[in-house]
């Protein structure tokens, strides 16, 4: 009887060891972490073109100071197109872009000269213009918000036919304007794929030094400065290379 129990001490003994013991051989159980998605790259040169609407308000002056009043204020729909290049560090993004638009910004009104009475019919219409600029950009992932500033230039066509006399009556006189100017904007850019990315950005562009028009029709003509803004709001699109 006493050997029967100390045998059955023993396997209860060894029963509980090799419980023991496969309780320390476990392991816990590991699953491997999802891969972490990549942070978007604005970093490479890009190109693209954009699509918008702008208005200017010039300021138009005889060369004695005098001010042309009632002047036309263009305004309509633009299309262009930009090259740049970007460089990420961090989150901050850095960049040079050239943008450039032409623009259907017209209109036409009656003028009147001050103090000279002359009664004009004015046209005016900024065709061409465009940006060069610096660029300082904020990511977060696909999301870049920037602001932008820089040189600003902008060609302008004329047109004035006298309804008064003596200046440029029968045929109309025409003329045009290359004027250099600056220019400050900011927008959002979202990244659409890694290399398709699209925008809303706003331009104010300031041509505020003083340049002299002639518009001649050959046999008469008429002297003025001008001065202007344009701002506009474009909506783009762009490609940028790896």
């Amino acid at each position: 009887m006493k050997r029967l129990c100390a045998m059955t001490a023993v396997v209860l003994g060894l029963g509980m060891t090799s419980a023991a013991a496969a309780d320390l051989a476990a392991r816990p159980v590991y699953t491997k972490a999802p891969p972490v998605a990549p942070i978007y790259d604005w970093s490479g040169f890009y190109i693209g073109g954009h699509i918008g609407y702008g208005w200017a308000d010039p300021n138009i002056m005889l060369p004695g100071g005098a001010s042309i009043i009632n002047h036309p204020q263009p305004n309509g729909f633009l299309g262009g197109g930009q090259v740049g290049m970007n460089w990420q560090r961090g989150p901050w993004v850095f960049g040079v872009e050239a943008d450039a638009s032409w623009g259907d910004l017209d209109e036409t009104r009656i003028c009147t000269q001050i103090p000279t009475g002359l009664t004009l019919s004015c046209r005016g219409a900024p065709k061409y213009f465009g940006t060069l600029d610096g660029r300082l950009g904020y990511a977060i992932d696909r999301t870049l918000l920037y602001v932008k500033g820089g040189a600003a230039w902008s060609h302008e066509d004329f047109t004035q036919i006298g309804i008064t006399v003596p200046t440029c009556i029968g045929t109309p006189c025409t003329g045009s304007a290359v004027q250099w100017g600056w220019n400050v904007g900011a927008g959002i850019e979202y990244g659409l794929t890694s290399n398709w990315s699209a925008k809303l950005q706003y331009d104010f562009l300031d041509f505020d030094h003083a340049d002299m028009v002639t518009v001649t029709n050959g046999v008469s003509a008429n002297v003025f400065q001008i001065t202007k803004t344009i701002q506009t709001i474009q909506l783009g699109v762009n490609y940028r290379f790896h």
